[in-house]
């Protein structure tokens, strides 16, 4: 029921849109023109290390192989007091096939590694080893540094006893691996150079052999040699890297390579890599670094010949580190800003660093928006701080800090296994420790 309203006249109501409301301001990164040429953020090593086998800058060490498609020769081994069970082919394959999915996901299907191993004991149905007639007791190479043990002449020394049909001087690398629960939780990688002297050399009977790792069958640290003997990346460590990348955190299948690691291993297109040198602000759009497209992955911010920071986007949010290329091995030659917490990744957060005001605009899982004021511009006339020497007959990578170790007393089913998730231990019965692991439905035996 209608009723009128005394006094007043009733007018249709009509509502009228502004033709000037404005819509969401849509972000746009700057051109490439905006940029310097890509090319300028090769950050070089200086040249007193420019013949070194491992590196963290331009250009790369030469490498005599197929990077796209790598051969690694796994050779076992033992000492003649080796008593630890040697662990079943399945669960050392398994490893060595996550290690293979790894390198796969992080080159974005750009290099895939193939395991082989010696052929097949007709005796022991497992594959053909070396055997020592020495003993491990005499010979620990568990924190091996140049100034300790001589593991160098330990690979020399099990490159020449292998077996001429074997042809090690047809791989990549050669991973030489025991069941010995005594040796080493850490591998330990090294190279080979036409230029080295001719006693560092790693020769098997049939010629040089590129590259090797020490390892124990099972420890998913070869993952992290691999990228020394194959690559030829360098230490980095958890102290200046955190969670962010495998040449820090070498105990772990996960962590992801850093996309300046990519870019020195040729899995990053140039396109991909946005360079400044200028100072003032530019916009940008970065895709999540694990992401396989052809989008921007990482803006370089070049500081001098063999300096710069870089910033990539990880788990919905941004990272940002230095890189020094005068920095040795283990050292801290990529240092991750703040990097015991977790990516920035909050609308409108500020960041400041080394020059540079970033201002992030949206961050998410599959990409970043923001833009960078940098208030320091390159200088090509920066001092080049002399690097320290590598010792001639030394390991590629450093020392790696120990593990955390267990009471084997205390142990018991269901326990966390010396820190890798997803991995139980069982009470030893014996000096032999040895961890479970359920993988496809199989149960696999580890050494912690």
């Amino acid at each position: 029921m209608r009723r009128a309203l005394a006094g007043l006249l009733l007018l249709p109501l009509s509502l009228t849109f502004s033709s000037s409301t404005q819509a969401a301001t849509r972000f746009e990164p700057s051109k490439a023109t905006q940029l310097a040429p890509t090319a300028n953020c090769r950050i070089t090593n200086p040249q007193e290390i420019a013949d070194r086998p491992n590196s963290i800058g331009f250009p790369r060490p030469q490498v005599f192989g197929n990077l796209k498609n790598p051969k690694i020769l796994v050779v076992p081994y033992s000492f003649a007091d080796t008593t630890s069970p040697i662990l079943p082919v399945a669960y050392a394959n398994s490893i060595l096939k996550m290690v293979s999915q790894y390198y796969d996901a992080q080159s974005y299907g750009q290099s895939h590694l193939t395991f082989l191993t010696t052929p097949i004991d007709p005796v022991s149905k497992l594959p053909a080893q070396i055997k020592l007639g020495t003993y491990a007791k005499d010979f620990n190479y568990k924190y091996v540094d140049e100034n300790t043990n001589d593991a160098r002449g330990f690979v020399i020394k099990l490159a020449a006893l292998a077996d001429p049909s074997w042809h090690l001087e047809n791989y990549e690398s050669v991973i030489f691996q025991t069941s010995d629960s005594r040796m080493a939780y850490t591998g330990i990688a090294f190279t080979s150079q036409k230029s080295q002297m001719e006693q560092d050399k790693i020769l098997a009977p049939g010629g040089m052999v590129e590259s090797a790792v020490l390892s124990v069958i099972g420890d998913p640290v070869v993952n992290h040699e691999l990228g020394h003997a194959l690559f030829r990346f360098l230490d980095l460590y958890t102290n200046f890297t955190s969670k962010y990348d495998l040449m820090g955190d070498g105990y772990n299948l996960d962590p992801n390579l850093f996309a300046w690691h990519r870019w020195l291993a040729g899995w990053l297109k140039d396109s991909q890599v946005r360079c400044i040198e200028s100072t003032g602000t530019t916009s940008h759009h970065l895709s999540s670094v694990n992401a396989k497209d052809s989008d921007a992955k990482m803006v370089l911010v070049h500081r001098s010949k063999t300096s710069g920071v870089a910033i990539e986007q990880r788990d919905g949010g941004l990272i940002l580190y230095s890189i020094d290329t005068t920095i040795p091995t283990g050292r801290g030659p990529i240092r991750v800003y703040d990097n015991k917490r977790n990516p920035f990744s909050k609308a409108n957060a500020k960041i400041q660093y080394s020059g540079l005001d970033i201002t992030i605009k949206n961050c998410n899982k599959i990409g970043c928006d923001f833009t960078l004021a940098n208030q320091q511009p390159y200088d090509a006339s920066a001092p080049v701080a002399a690097p320290a020497p590598a010792p001639s007959a030394a390991p590629t990578s450093a020392p790696e800090p120990p593990r955390p170790t267990l009471d084997l007393s205390t142990v018991a089913m269901g326990q966390p296994c010396n820190g890798f998730a997803g991995i139980t231990a069982v009470n030893p019965k014996n000096e032999t420790f040895l961890c479970k692991v359920e993988s496809d439905g199989n149960t696999h035996w580890v050494l912690p």
